[in-house]
């Protein structure tokens, strides 16, 4: 694959998670902890970041 498609796929993928991450602006969303990560701030995660690094993963890892 090209670098040219690869960014492509990256700009799309960004895009797609942004418009995700866009529309819970207004809603409360639930929040949850890892077991990893050094400091509480590494260790929150909410349902929103899981949703959108489906969405990432989705368009990216057909080009691994």
């Amino acid at each position: 694959m090209n670098l040219d498609l690869l960014t492509q796929k990256a700009v799309q993928a960004a895009i797609n998670a942004g418009e995700l991450i866009s529309s819970y602006r207004d809603t409360e969303v639930n929040v949850l902890k890892k077991d990893t990560g050094g400091t509480l701030a590494s260790q929150v995660v909410t349902e929103v970041d899981r949703k959108s690094q489906e969405i990432i993963l989705k368009v990216l890892l057909p080009t691994c």
